[in-house]
């Protein structure tokens, strides 16, 4: 009979240590394993002509341009401005890209879920991928615009324009 009866105070005594293990791992503070917030409204490590600028909007000269940003966010703007401007951009989350007036280059690292505005020349747009919120205007002139994945919405606007995309929604293209 006493074999029996240490057996529960055993098993309880586990139970014991295992509830205050797990009480203690939950007390653990929590900012260790969060995840890193990224700043609202804020465009990341951005340079024009190699000089840093900070966001949210972005201005080019009114010259040729090059600009360069790692992210944008909702509220972030890149205005080209004048000029053949090259813009680049690793992540477009939800930001403006606007080439404006001049030949512009527009090339996207990574995923389009914001809006990408060629301007009004003959313009190159390249983009890895456009979000299902995504968004790619050709405008003005005849764009050449190319998209590898595509799950949003790519228009070539006015213009002789040239998309090559291979899925999603195209319109006013030539294929």
């Amino acid at each position: 009979m006493g074999n029996g009866n240490r057996r529960p105070v055993r098993t309880a005594a586990r139970w014991t240590v295992r509830l205050t293990a797990v009480t203690a791992a939950l007390a653990l503070p929590t900012a260790a394993f969060a995840a890193p917030v990224a700043a609202s409204s804020a465009a990341t490590n951005c340079f024009v002509n190699g000089q840093p600028q900070a966001g949210p909007e972005i201005y080019g000269t009114a010259g040729d341009d090059d600009i360069r940003c790692d992210a944008l966010v909702s509220g972030d703007v890149i205005f080209g401005h004048l000029g053949n401007d090259t813009i680049r951009v690793t992540f477009n989350h939800a930001g403006v890209i606007n080439g404006g007036p001049g030949r512009d280059t527009i090339r996207l690292e990574e995923e389009n879920t914001g809006l990408i505005q060629a301007g009004d020349d003959s313009d190159d747009v390249i983009a890895s991928a456009n979000g299902a919120l995504g968004r790619i205007h050709g405008n003005p002139g005849d764009d050449e615009i190319q998209v590898l994945l595509n799950q949003g919405v790519v228009d070539g606007n006015e213009g002789n324009d040239t998309c090559r995309v291979n899925e999603g929604t195209v319109l006013n293209c030539n294929p």
